[in-house]
């Protein structure tokens, strides 16, 4: 959950007209580290599906930088929901991108595109967020299809905890042990 270590910050930046989140980027990448080196999956199944052009291009350029030297066939792959319908991996990370304390999420307006985003991975899904776009005042902004949204995704999030063991949730709590497990 990016919003623990926001203390008011924004990570989301607009770019023409879609958005890319470094801060997001880089959690995914300590995420696919961890898929990779702790969990045995190789970079090839691991597929990561975002709702922004912006920020597939981004993911594009930190794995170049990240893992250079795996060939870019066994590179994890970087898709957009769109393109992403019909397809799955074993591992699917879901970068929601959007940090916005007005709660904008207009992309998960059609139920479809959230299923698709969160039904892909077959041994493991994880979400990467900002909470402060699904609760309080926020979880009511928007048209009714985006709060009905947000309120199927709030519920997932608040379910986290219990849910079957082959999907895991990324917060931010999990991700710093992970990050100072592999530093």
């Amino acid at each position: 959950d990016l919003a623990e270590d926001a203390q008011g910050k924004i990570f989301a930046q607009k770019v023409g007209t879609s958005y890319r989140n470094p801060e997001a980027a880089k959690r995914t990448i300590r995420k696919i580290r961890h898929l990779h080196d702790e969990k045995g999956a190789a970079f090839k199944d691991i597929t990561i599906v975002v709702p922004y052009l912006a920020q597939r291009e981004l993911f594009q350029q930190e794995l170049t930088k990240n893992f250079g030297d795996v060939a870019p066939e066994d590179m994890p792959k970087v898709v957009t929901i769109d393109s992403f319908q019909g397809g799955q991996n074993e591992h699917v990370i879901f970068d929601i991108v959007l940090s916005d304390e007005g709660g904008d999420v207009r992309f998960l307006e059609d139920l479809g595109r959230l299923d698709v985003a969160l039904s892909r991975g077959r041994a493991s899904l994880t979400v990467v967020f900002d909470s402060r776009n699904f609760t309080g005042e926020n979880a009511r902004n928007g048209t009714p299809a985006a709060i009905e949204s947000k309120e199927k995704m709030a519920g997932i999030l608040e379910y986290k905890q219990e849910i079957a063991n082959d999907y895991e949730y990324a917060d931010a709590a999990m991700l710093a042990s992970q990050s100072q497990d592999m530093d």
